[in-house]
Order: structure tokens, then C-alpha cells, then sequence
């Protein structure tokens, strides 16, 4: 139905009410593409067009997301947004009708003419933040009437709150998602510690209740040296069971923490960590640390140091029996593209029947540590990457060291 011939009422009826029920289809559209196929069509037996776009802003780019004319167009093409007619419309955020392709500035002649266009009207997809524009496009000259750029600006209003209605879908899945990821992580959390937690638990208490009956026994020698060996050895394991209290709560209070992301300067934390490391070790040793300069990420800047105090601690910890223990901290994007990172030393690397246990919480895997821990430290490292949308694994062989990598994808 071609928008000159709305000459008697009944057709202008006919008209609205298809218009009326494209912008309804539109409205009820739960994918780009559905949105897309929907203006495609309507663009071309609504305005009578040879050819219909839609266009999205990317950036400085328009990106062709779609099309729908006698030849091809532009389909998954990008241009950048001062060379294309739809880039001119979303920037100033109007309507254009150009009767003559080949007589207007804002037209990329070199580009248009291979095609069939010879005339087009195109219109901004939203209003305070345009993100897009639709545009119906002419084999013939065709002066665009008030009603073709009033159809094109309704199915383009449609098309915004459709995409608008999208997005928050999407960001409405991704929260379901991510609250189900922790949902699990925490049932997973509550199993391990339900098992591991409560054994470590009982056996200090044992500890305690063979010093208490020691204690019992050596008073009737009167030692007090042993009395007092014995009441040591008591707050020792009272000490411990509290500690691992507190780092209970401490990687429940990690789960719960909201982030706040922005720049990070890795390099910075990493250096700081590693001083600090270093200034605090006993015996005093030396220790060949190198960081790679100018690695930043996009996160949480707290959630990041602890992160890489958890990692490097670890490495110093378990290359701390060689005799020149070597750490290395720097960046590798991953396979598919996503910023990386690693932490890499030369300790005695990892068995591979432990390597699976790694990350569990409380579990303790690698054994023999040179300094005591609590079995949370690769835990609370694994939450906060996952917490960044990101993954940690190692890789490592008995004797040649260990390397920990984990990726942070760009969040907004």
C-alpha cells in the first residue's frame, strides 16, 4: 500500500490500521530480529519502498544491522558516523528526505552509487539517546510525503521502546543468571564446608580435650614448665579454630559485597603486594619478582588487590624452598580474546590428582606449605574473578612451578 494513494478514507483507514498493527507486532518483539524483520516489511508495503535499513549506532560507526530491498545494500557493513547519511540523522537526531541521492552533501556519492537509490527518507531510532535509524530507500525519484516520515517515525518510536524492553530483559536474564551462579557456588560452599570445616573443627577440639586430660595428668607432678607447654599448645588450637572461623565469614562477605568497577591499575597492585611480601618474609631471602608494566583492568580495585595478594602470596609460599624462587606477573588475553592475566613461579609445582581440588574451599590441597594457611586463599581468588565474570585455572607440572591464570572480561 503505497502512502500517495491515502486519497479516500476508507485506504487511510486500511493504512493506519496496518501501521497500527506493526507497531503492535514491535511492541511485542523480544529480539532484535524480530524487531527488525517487522520494520523491514512494514517500511516496504506501507511506503511502497524498493528497499528498507536499519541501522545501529556502534560506536563512531553506523553498523547495517538489516535490510530488506530489490538488490543488495549495506547489509553487516560499518561506516563511520560523518560518512553516512545515518550517521548524520542520529547525531542530529532529525529526519531527512532526499529526493535526489546525488545532490546532497550529507550523501556518500561513491558509496550510493553502485546501487539502485535513487531517492531515500530515514529517520532517528530514539530521541534523547538515538542509538539508531530506520530509512526507506527508491529505485525512482520520490518526493517523501508528511505521511511516509510520520509511518517511519512511528514504527522508529516503536522500534525504541522495543529495544529499550529488550535490553532490560537481557540485563533482567543476566541478574537471574548470576544469582543462580551464586546460588550454586554458595550450596557448593556449604557442602565442602559442611565436610572439611567441620572435620578441621573436630580435630582441634580433640587437640584441645588430649591437652586438657595432659594437663590433668601433669598436675599431679607439679611441673610447671610442662603445665605451661601444655596451656600453649591449648590457645594454639583455640587460636586456630577462631581463625578459621573468621575465614568463614570472610569469604561469605565476599559472596555478599556489591562491586564497584572502574580502572585498575594492576601492575601497581601487583608491585605493592609483592614489596610488601617481601618486606614481611622471615627468613629474609631474596626473591626474583618481574611485573609487566601497564597492565590495567576494568573491576573492583579492592576485590582486584585481594585477588592478587591471594595469587602472589601463594607463589611466594610455594616457591619460597628454591634457590632463587622466581615470581612473574603479567598479561595474556585468552584464546577467545578476553583480557588475561597470570601469576607465575617456580615452585614444586602440582600434582595432578590434587589439581581438581585446587579451588574448593577449606580443602587444602597443597599440602606441606611452608606457611600455615586456611584453606580459603585460592577459594576467595576463584570467587572474585567469577564475581568479574572471568575464570582461574592453573597450569603446572611436579617440579617445574605453577602458573594461575585468569581473565577479567571489559565490564561496563
Amino acid at each position: 500500500m503505497r502512502t500517495q494513494a491515502l486519497s479516500t478514507p476508507s485506504v487511510a483507514a486500511a493504512f493506519a490500521e496496518a501501521l497500527l498493527d506493526t507497531v503492535t507486532e514491535i511492541g511485542r518483539a523480544r529480539t532484535l530480529d524480530e524487531v527488525t524483520a517487522h520494520v523491514r516489511s512494514a517500511v516496504r508495503s506501507l511506503l511502497g519502498a524498493d528497499g528498507a535499513t536499519f541501522v545501529l549506532r556502534d560506536g563512531e560507526y553506523c553498523r547495517y544491522v538489516d535490510e530488506d530491498a530489490i538488490a543488495p545494500l549495506w547489509k553487516g557493513q560499518r561506516f563511520p558516523m560523518h560518512q553516512c547519511v545515518s550517521g548524520w540523522v542520529m547525531t542530529q537526531r532529525e529526519a531527512v528526505a532526499i529526493a535526489d541521492v546525488f545532490k546532497d552533501h550529507r550523501i556518500p556519492v561513491a558509496v550510493y552509487r553502485p546501487t539502485f537509490v535513487k531517492s531515500l527518507a530515514m529517520v532517528p531510532i530514539g530521541a534523547a539517546e538515538c542509538g539508531g535509524a530506520i530509512g526507506a530507500y527508491w529505485a525512482q525519484r520520490h518526493h517523501a510525503t508528511g505521511t511516509d516520515l510520520w509511518a517511519l517515525q512511528a514504527l522508529a518510536a516503536a522500534a525504541a521502546g522495543a529495544l529499550a524492553n529488550i535490553a532490560r530483559c537481557d540485563a533482567l536474564e543476566r541478574d537471574v543468571a548470576a544469582l543462580q551462579r551464586g546460588l550454586e557456588l554458595a550450596n557448593r560452599d556449604l557442602a565442602t564446608f559442611a565436610s572439611t570445616l567441620t572435620h578441621d573443627l573436630h580435630e582441634r577440639l580433640l587437640s584441645v580435650d588430649n591437652r586438657a586430660r595432659q594437663i590433668m595428668r601433669d598436675a599431679d607432678t607439679g611441673d610447671p614448665a610442662a603445665l605451661a607447654t601444655q596451656a600453649a599448645l591449648i590457645r594454639e588450637s583455640v587460636q586456630g579454630m577462631d581463625a578459621q572461623i573468621d575465614a568463614t565469614r570472610a569469604l561469605h562477605r565476599l559472596s555478599q559485597k556489591p562491586m564497584s568497577v572502574e580502572d585498575v591499575d594492576l601492575s601497581a597492585l601487583a608491585r605493592e603486594t609483592l614489596a610488601h611480601l617481601d618486606a614481611n618474609a622471615w627468613p629474609r631471602k631474596h626473591v626474583d619478582c618481574t611485573t609487566a608494566d601497564g597492565v590495567t583492568a576494568r573491576g573492583d580495585a579492592n576485590l582486584l588487590r585481594i585477588l592478587l595478594e591471594n595469587l602472589l602470596s601463594n607463589a611466594w609460599k610455594y616457591s619460597s624452598k628454591q634457590d632463587v624462587p622466581r615470581i612473574e606477573f603479567g598479561a595474556r588475553r585468552a584464546d577467545d580474546g578476553t583480557p588475561g592475566f597470570f601469576v607465575r613461579d617456580n615452585g614444586a609445582g602440582i600434582d595432578a590428582h590434587v589439581a581438581g581440588k585446587l579451588f574448593a574451599p577449606f580443602a587444602r590441597p597443597l599440602g606441606g606449605s611452608p606457611v600455615a594457611g586456611h584453606g580459603v586463599g585460592l577459594a576467595t581468588a576463584e570467587r572474585i574473578v567469577q564475581k568479574h565474570g572471568g575464570r582461574l585455572w592453573a597450569e603446572s607440572a611436579p617440579g617445574h612451578g605453577a602458573t594461575f591464570f585468569f581473565t577479567l572480561p571489559e565490564t561496563d
